[in-house]
């Protein structure tokens, strides 16, 4: 039996973070390869819709609402982790599956792509199905053809987890609070 290359979604499951979208992708992804699977993680008011969509298709798979080490292992199973929201500010879920090493697949909207350097740490792609597509084929390809390249990103997207610190954040906003007083007291 080939190793399914498999793709995870986690967040909550409403059409606001585009799942609509993703279903369309995948669907058309899914049908071209019998060795993927597909993953969603989290809890919403979508999720039994989202389950009678996928009633037929045995790849695509829902783990329920997780958390801790669980949740850490199931970022560590997925091969990429795919999020096509474009209404998020940042996406700590992104980072959370970076910190297991997994690149991600984001929208060219919305904060996730400030965090995902597009080819260093994943793909960046634009709010198209097409093109949604293909990224999802070099992802494939990428996995199973080319393992040293994975392995070289899968460790770029672990160190750059790493610098989304609390220090680092508290850092920055300390910064920015700074900024703003000397712009507005000139001290």
């Amino acid at each position: 039996e080939k190793k399914a290359v498999k793709f995870m979604f986690c967040g909550r499951i409403s059409k606001e973070k585009n799942i609509p979208f993703l279903n369309n992708v995948w669907m058309k992804f899914s049908a071209r390869h019998s060795d993927v699977q597909l993953m969603f993680v989290g809890y919403g008011w979508y999720l039994q819709e989202l389950e009678n969509i996928y009633r037929d298709h045995p790849e695509v798979l829902f783990a329920g609402e997780q958390g801790g080490e669980t949740l850490a292992g199931l970022y560590a199973d997925a091969d990429f982790f795919v999020f096509p929201s474009t209404t998020d500010t940042f996406g700590n879920v992104v980072v959370e599956a970076m910190a297991s090493g997994t690149p991600a697949v984001v929208s060219n909207f919305g904060g996730p792509k400030s965090i995902v350097a597009d080819e260093d740490h994943g793909l960046i792609c634009p709010m198209d199905e097409d093109a949604r597509v293909e990224a999802l084929e070099r992802c494939y390809d990428l996995k199973k053809n080319r393992s040293e390249e994975y392995s070289a990103m899968s460790r770029r997207v672990y160190e750059k987890s790493r610098t989304y610190t609390l220090e680092n954040a508290s850092r920055a906003q300390f910064e920015y609070f700074r900024k703003l007083k000397k712009e507005a007291y000139g001290i």
